[in-house]
């Protein structure tokens, strides 16, 4: 059973699973490579349940027992890539006594290739539909997900759509949400510390029908697990803020994917745009 295939599980069923089983997934996603390896009492011991748990769940996900289970974990751990494995032993290789720009930089450097090799084409393909289809694209971001709702609004203002920023200064204004509809879409960035604001506007946004996209750095925080699409990405650094090297990454791929779905049209709709602003004499030679 491949790691997406648990992920999605564990969504389909969240409300019917119990604590301890979604704890169980939870344990097994974070630690996949690991699991193949272990008996149903040692993984017990790790997550705190007993063996007899461990063994209902894997039956629960279609298996005969756990070690069929745990069988196919590893034969899925043979095809996986391993190229960002290979990239870390060669950083090990290096001195250890290095700067902490260095350090910085290369935990970036780490997270953007993991970003790039783990790419998920059919999910940024459905995002990219989602966008499309929306009468109207909400955004929101708190703290340091402003910058990156306010990039991604910036271009795909220029390219057209209909967007619409609500978080304003760090702050939520839920009156901008007034007006959504079944028709729209809520896309939403949410990184450590998640606030409650988002979440709640996330919820209202689900009441109203809207489809709602997040981006944030786990599959199983809250966020994710309500939206009708969530994308990760690695924020981590040696740093005492959330490095965004990624999420922009991630931002770029997006826009050239939507400018790829129709090229024509958002070319003649960038030209536009320039012409416009040109009327201002806004820029500077």
């Amino acid at each position: 059973m491949k790691k997406k295939e648990i992920v999605e599980f564990l969504k389909e069923n969240h409300d019917k699973l119990t604590e301890s089983q979604k704890k169980l997934g939870i344990y097994i996603v974070e630690n996949y490579s690991e699991i193949g390896f272990l008996s149903a009492l040692e993984l017990g011991d790790r997550v705190g349940l007993s063996d007899a748990t461990i063994i209902r769940f894997a039956r629960i996900l279609g298996f005969k027992g756990f070690s069929e289970f745990k069988n196919k974990l590893r034969e899925n751990i043979k095809t996986m890539n391993t190229p960002d494995i290979r990239l870390l032993k060669n950083w090990e290789k290096l001195e250890k006594k290095e700067s902490m720009l260095m350090n910085v930089t290369k935990s970036d450097l780490k997270n953007l290739e993991e970003l790039l090799m783990n790419l998920d084409y059919k999910k940024i393909e459905k995002i990219v539909d989602c966008i499309y289809e929306a009468k109207k694209i909400y955004f929101c971001g708190l703290e340091s997900s402003a910058s990156v709702v306010d990039f991604l609004a910036l271009h795909m203002r220029r390219m057209n759509f209909n967007v619409e920023v609500i978080s304003e200064g760090g702050n939520l204004n839920i009156e901008k949400m007034a007006p959504m509809t079944e028709n729209d879409l809520y896309f939403v960035s949410s990184f450590p510390r998640y606030t409650k604001t988002t979440y709640q506007s996330l919820l209202l946004a689900k009441n109203k029908g809207a489809k709602v996209i997040t981006l944030t750095d786990k599959e199983f925080n809250n966020i994710a697990m309500v939206s009708d699409i969530s994308y990760t990405v690695k924020i981590e650094n040696s740093t005492f803020f959330n490095s965004h090297v990624c999420t922009m990454e991630l931002c770029n791929i997006l826009l050239m994917s939507m400018f790829e779905r129709d090229k024509k049209k958002v070319y003649e709709n960038l030209k536009d745009h320039i012409k416009t602003m040109e009327i201002f004499d806004l820029t500077m030679d």
